[in-house]
């Protein structure tokens, strides 16, 4: 499978591949859930799957970070 023709998938959307799936997550029966001893959380731009062992984990805070920026800065580029 061409995994990098396939569209990325948010938690609980359907997937074909686990490469579709969020940081954490993998596609179990057909949706992208959290991976065993990660859970569902909301997080600046959705849900994520989080470490409750490591509430504040600073790879997900990052990610968070980079997504709100990043969605900042496709929003102002121009023609």
């Amino acid at each position: 499978m061409a995994d990098k023709c396939l569209v990325k998938s948010s938690l609980g959307d359907r997937c074909l591949s686990s490469k579709q799936c969020p940081e954490f997550a993998e596609c179990r029966f057909g949706l992208c859930q959290c991976q065993c001893g990660y859970k569902q959380s909301s997080f600046i731009g959705g849900l994520r799957c989080s470490n409750p062992d490591d509430p504040l984990n600073i790879n997900t805070f990052l990610n968070g970070v980079e997504q709100l920026f990043g969605q900042k800065q496709r929003a102002f580029s121009g023609p």
